[in-house]
C-alpha cells in the first residue's frame, strides 16, 4: 500500500499538535526577549528536485515540473500533511517517497518531501547544510532530530525519526512554509525540541508493542524449528 506512508507523515504532524501545540515551553514563561537570531540563506526556502527548483509563491505547475510523479506513484489533488492550513495542493506518494505542495489562491505556500527509508537520506542533513549553510536552530533527541533554517516569515525544517519501534521510522523529512502556518502543525522554529520530544515519547510508548511483537516472532520461529526437528 502506498497511501499509508503519506498518512503516517500527516499523523506525525497532527499527533504532535495535540500533545504539544498549545503548551508553553519553560523558556517562554517570564523570559526576557532574546537577541535577534541569524537568518538562513534565501536558498533555504527553495526545494531542488529532479526537474528543477520550486519555492514558496510559485505556481503549482513549477512544483509539478520540479518533482514529477514517478511511474506508478499515487497522485492526489491535495496535500494531506497541510490540511489544517489548506485543502488545496498536489502530491504524490510511492512505497518509500512522497512529495507535497500546498497552495492558496494558486500559489505554493507549503512544500514537503519525505523519504521513509534511512538509506534514501543517508547523506542528510550534511548535503543540505553544504548547500544552504548551518541551521539556525536544532534539536537532537533519543530517536528523532529536527533542524531549523529560519528565513524570517518563512522557515525550512529537516528531520528524521529513527530507532524504528513497531516499524515506526522516517529516514528524512523536509518541510518548508510560513512560520506561523507550520506552527499549527507543531513545527515551531523557536522550539524544535517540542516536536522531537513528542516523537521520543511516541517511540517510548510503542516500545512495549515492539518487544511484544519481537517475542511472538521468536516464539513462532522456535515452534517452526522444533516442528522441523521432529
Amino acid at each position: 500500500m502506498r497511501r499509508p506512508m503519506l498518512l503516517v507523515v500527516s499523523a506525525l504532524c497532527l499527533s504532535a499538535l495535540v500533545g504539544c501545540g498549545s503548551q508553553q515551553t519553560p523558556e517562554s514563561e517570564g523570559k526576557k526577549p532574546e537577541a535577534a537570531q541569524p537568518k538562513a540563506s534565501p536558498d533555504a526556502l527553495k526545494l531542488e528536485g529532479p526537474g528543477g527548483t520550486v519555492t514558496l509563491g510559485d505556481e503549482i505547475a513549477v512544483a509539478q515540473k520540479a518533482f514529477p510523479a514517478p511511474e506508478g506513484a499515487q497522485v492526489l489533488p491535495n496535500s494531506m500533511s497541510f490540511r489544517l492550513i489548506t485543502e488545496d495542493g498536489w502530491s504524490w506518494t510511492t512505497d518509500h517517497t512522497s512529495f507535497e505542495a500546498a497552495t492558496k489562491d494558486g500559489k505554493v505556500i507549503g512544500l514537503a518531501v519525505t523519504f521513509a527509508r534511512p538509506e534514501d537520506a543517508k547523506n542528510e542533513p550534511a548535503a543540505t547544510i553544504t548547500k544552504i549553510g548551518e541551521p539556525t536552530k536544532k534539536a537532537d533527541g533519543k530517536t528523532a532530530k529536527l533542524y531549523v533554517w529560519d528565513g524570517g516569515e518563512s522557515v525550512r525544517f529537516w528531520g528524521n525519526a529513527g530507532g524504528g519501534p513497531n516499524g515506526f521510522e522516517i529516514g528524512g523529512l523536509t518541510v518548508i512554509g510560513n512560520k506561523e502556518d507550520l506552527k499549527k502543525l507543531n513545527y515551531d522554529a523557536e522550539h524544535p525540541e517540542a516536536f522531537v520530544n513528542q516523537l521520543d515519547s511516541m517511540a517510548h510508548a510503542l516500545k512495549p508493542l515492539d518487544n511484544m511483537g519481537s517475542g511472538r516472532m521468536r516464539q513462532r520461529q522456535m515452534q517452526q524449528e522444533g516442528g522441523g526437528a521432529r
